[in-house]
Formats: structure tokens, C-alpha cells, sequence
């Protein structure tokens, strides 16, 4: 099989003290792809906050509260991926805590799930979730990760249960026009600041309406059922 040659875009907001390089992104993503057989194309990734992801969640999806994940899906064909996805390293630590595991297995997480929602790979369904588990624990366990009931993907944390909401406003995917945001890479200065940019609380993103979003929660991780 050829190396892949996936361009991977980090931006890390500077005030995220962020516990993966940029080195170890890179990878999670590119194992991701690999895994759905892709080894061409470009993502970009970006590590923020609550606060952030609120908004993009708010703008993007008509979802009123942060998330963890949000993948944007600018269409793929049998050899080439492209998209961009945005993680929350608040939500992070907060379900790392309940889970019982690092902030950089969680993060690493969110990645993986990111990237194969842009691979497309779906969660709606009994099958698409089973497809969707296995898929992640192969990823993680190729990182170097190894998965134990207490810490897989379907290890519902108690707390983590009792606080899921029900009824129609309880979180879900969701697909709707999506934006595209320009990300610095480590090797890079800095990020185009477009003066049309709709989300002026967020910081170097700039938006045109393409592609699909996906807006994950801890829900589609399987460990809420």
C-alpha cells in the first residue's frame, strides 16, 4: 500500500495548552483516513474551547450549547478525503474526568470520531454505531492505545448517564450547510483573517457554505445510551 500523503492543517487557539503535538494529530488523523482506505487529500484541525465551539455549534448547526467534536464533510471520492473538524479540549478534560482516562486519549478520541465522520462513516443507526465502535478501537489500538471495558468507547460512566437529557432537545447528529475555516499548521504564522467573517467572536475563521457538518456529542461515542 503507498504512504499516504493526507495534508493535515493544525491550528491550536494560543491560550490551549494542548497535551498532543502537532505531530501526534497529524497522525491520529491520517491513521483515521487510512483506515477507510483514503491516502490523499487535506484536513484541517482545530483544537479550541467551550466558548468556541458554543458558537460555531450555535451558527453552523442551531445547536445553543458547546459540543465536543464538529466534523465538516467538503465531499471525498474513492481516493481522496477533504473536510475540517473542530474539538473542544474543555468538553475534553470534563469527560476525560468522568471516564477515568488521560485528556490525550479523550482528545485523541474526538479526533479519530471526527475524521471518520468525514470518512463517512455514520452513527444513526444500531449497525452504523457497531461499525463506527470498531473502526475507533481499531484506530486507537494502531496509535498505541489499548482498550479496556472501563475505558472503551461503549463504557457508560454513571454520572455521565444520569446527567443525558431526553426528549426533543436532547443532542444528536445533525447535517446542515457547513463553513470552512482556515487553519495555521505548526510550520505556519498564522491564518488569513477575512474581513466577511460572520463569527467575529472566533478568531481566524473565515466561512463559505459548502459540504456538510456533523455535530458529535458524548452520546455518539456509545457510552450514553
Amino acid at each position: 500500500m503507498p504512504p499516504s500523503t493526507i495534508t493535515v492543517d493544525v491550528l491550536i487557539d494560543p491560550e490551549i495548552r494542548c497535551p498532543l503535538s502537532f505531530e501526534n494529530i497529524k497522525r491520529a488523523v491520517i491513521t483515521a483516513a487510512s483506515d477507510r482506505g483514503y491516502r490523499k487529500g487535506q484536513i484541517g484541525l482545530r483544537v479550541t474551547d467551550d466558548v468556541a465551539i458554543h458558537q460555531i455549534n450555535r451558527e453552523h448547526l442551531g445547536h445553543d450549547y458547546p459540543t465536543d467534536v464538529i466534523s465538516f464533510d467538503y465531499g471525498s471520492d474513492d481516493e481522496t478525503i477533504e473536510g475540517e473538524l473542530v474539538v473542544s479540549i474543555d468538553t475534553a478534560k470534563q469527560k476525560a474526568e468522568e471516564v477515568g482516562w488521560d485528556l490525550s486519549k479523550e482528545l485523541t478520541l474526538y479526533i479519530i470520531h471526527g475524521t471518520l465522520h468525514i470518512a463517512g462513516l455514520e452513527d444513526q443507526s444500531p449497525l452504523d454505531r457497531r461499525t463506527m465502535r470498531d473502526a475507533e478501537t481499531r484506530v486507537l489500538q494502531t496509535l498505541g492505545i489499548q482498550i479496556t471495558e472501563k475505558l472503551s468507547p461503549d463504557f457508560i460512566a454513571p454520572s455521565t448517564r444520569a446527567e443525558t437529557p431526553d426528549g426533543p432537545d436532547a443532542p444528536k447528529d445533525e447535517h446542515c450547510s457547513s463553513s470552512t475555516m482556515n487553519h495555521a499548521s505548526d510550520d505556519s504564522s498564522g491564518v488569513d483573517a477575512s474581513d466577511e467573517n460572520p463569527l467575529e467572536a472566533i478568531p481566524q475563521t473565515k466561512t463559505k457554505t459548502r459540504g456538510k457538518a456533523v455535530d458529535q456529542d458524548r452520546s455518539d461515542f456509545g457510552r450514553i445510551p
